[in-house]
């Protein structure tokens, strides 16, 4: 976040309310344990302010990329499975993901925040900014949940903002 301004993520009921109303249903959030890279495969998002700075990241496993990414546009659940399965995520389900991704920006700004928007989505492991690779490691405010989406499954994310 901008130097100026407190870093600062929305509350966790409204962080449920923003999926449930992208996906239609009602989800189960709960309060996760981080996680951390390793050699399994997540979904790392980064946004930036107005100005250019990096204003958050959004990191999430193949699971909640999976379900979620799904669930958006009612792809069949046994797709989902068979994304988990493998390790990775085709399309639909990751256009899908991108866009939920994209909406996710609104959990970084908040009335004390600057707008912040999605600037890039990479599946790691891949080759990492050593900046990025830094802020992950310690960002300022860390959130990480478990979001059950009934019908298809849960998956973990987290997101990550200094």
């Amino acid at each position: 976040m901008a130097n100026q301004e407190a870093a600062e993520l929305r509350s966790e009921p409204y962080i449920k309310q923003m999926f449930e109303m992208l996906l239609g249903r009602q989800v189960k959030l709960s309060a996760a344990p981080a996680f951390k890279l390793a050699r399994d495969p997540v979904v790392i998002a980064t946004y930036v302010t107005e100005g250019g700075e990096l204003g958050g990241v959004f990191v999430c496993d193949i699971a909640f990329g999976a379900n979620v990414g799904a669930a958006l546009s009612l792809v069949p659940a046994p797709e989902a499975a068979s994304s988990i399965k493998k390790g990775q995520l085709g399309e639909p389900i990751f256009g899908n993901l991108r866009e939920v991704i994209n909406v996710a920006s609104r959990l970084f700004t908040t009335p004390k925040t600057p707008r912040v928007i999605l600037k890039e989505v990479m599946v790691y492991p891949c080759r990492l900014d050593p900046k990025l690779v830094q802020y992950l490691a310690k960002p300022e405010i860390r959130a990480d949940f478990t979001v059950e989406v009934p019908g298809y499954g849960s998956g973990k994310f987290s997101l990550l903002c200094s």
